[in-house]
Formats: C-alpha cells, structure tokens, sequence
C-alpha cells in the first residue's frame, strides 16, 4: 500500500511538472512570429505557431502551424524541439509536396522567460528539400 501510494504522488509530481513545463514553452512559441527571409532578395516571413506539447520523459516537444512568405503560400509545418543549455533549438518540416517546401532550423536568442530572450527572437535557416534553396530566417513575436 505504501509503494503505491509514494508511486502515485511520483506520478502526480511529474504530472504537475510535465504541465508546467508545456506551458512555460507554450506561453513563449504559440502565437505570431514577424520577420524576414533573406536569400537574393529580402521577403516578409509569418510563423503561426498553433500548438505545442513536451515530453519531460524524452525532453522532446512538438509543435505545429503554418509559415506564410510576402502574404501567401500559406504552407503547414510540423516539427520538433529541444531545450538545451538555455536555448530552444526547433526544426519545422514543411510537407514537401510542393517543390519549394523545405526545413526550418532554427533557435531561440536565450531561454523562454530570460531577459537575454526579450525581445523573442528565433533565427535560423531554412533550407528546401531539394537542397536548391537556402536563406537566413529572423522572426520576433508579436504579442
């Protein structure tokens, strides 16, 4: 009785934390992210960030949403990230159905709830899948 008891209040304990954790990295990525994409020319970039979920087990979370350049090509993403020595690192998969679909990889400018992350920024790179096109990416949130 004893172990299930202490097991239970471990379980409830992780629960809480686990909880904790999720909204800490939600408050910080769910919402709209403003910025550029630069390649040979510059164009404005949009990051919705819809939802987002982690694991304390794996230390992994994921995230969903979709990316707009200049206004349009609307394109959906799904993808992943880590926190790591202070720092988000993410990376957004587009769905590759469309030629110039590709892969963000990009971080956080400091860790979520840190003066170093004010304004939030996220650069990075994004690369399409046929490896043909490669640009730098700066977003900040909007709140």
């Amino acid at each position: 009785m004893k172990k299930t008891f202490l097991l239970l209040i471990a379980l409830i304990t992780l629960s809480i934390s686990s909880n904790a954790q999720t909204k800490l990295f939600k408050d910080y990525l769910v919402g709209t992210w403003v910025g550029e994409i630069k390649g040979k020319s510059t164009r404005n970039l949009l990051i919705i960030i819809k939802t987002v979920t982690y694991n304390t087990t794996t230390e992994v979370g994921t995230i969903s949403g979709y990316s707009a350049v200049d206004g349009t090509n609307k394109t959906n993403f799904k993808g992943t990230f880590t926190f790591e020595d202070g720092y988000l690192d993410i990376i957004l998969k587009e769905p590759g159905t469309n030629k110039t679909d590709g892969k963000f990889t990009i971080a956080s400018q400091g860790p979520p709830g840190s003066q170093v992350a004010e304004p939030k920024v996220l650069i990075g790179k994004w690369k399409s899948y046929s490896q043909a096109l490669k640009k730098d990416v700066l977003v900040t949130k909007s709140e």
